[in-house]
């Protein structure tokens, strides 16, 4: 498998995630937070580990996205202003 597969992989696994979570915060009346959550969760960590990949970088076997930012950072410290979202997401 290449790089640029599981690239194109992940994104569209991201989306699915992000698009999950925003249905079923439209859609449900009482929104389920938990999983409104775990799905942004999921979309943000396929989203910087596929920056990552594609800079590169070793991926680590985390769902912790500050340590992932961490990595993004090395390469655009713009990302910095994506820490706060991080680590309440991680929570």
């Amino acid at each position: 498998m290449s790089d640029s597969f599981n690239i194109q992989r992940w994104i569209k696994f991201a989306q699915m995630d992000f698009d999950t979570a925003y249905n079923m915060s439209v859609l449900h009346d009482p929104v389920p937070l938990e999983i409104v959550c775990y799905h942004c969760q999921q979309s943000v960590e396929k989203i910087l580990k596929v920056y990552a990949l594609a800079n590169s970088e070793s991926l680590i076997k985390t769902h912790d996205l500050e340590s992932v930012l961490k990595q993004c950072i090395k390469y655009d410290d713009e990302f910095l202003v994506f820490a706060d979202a991080c680590a309440v997401l991680t929570e």
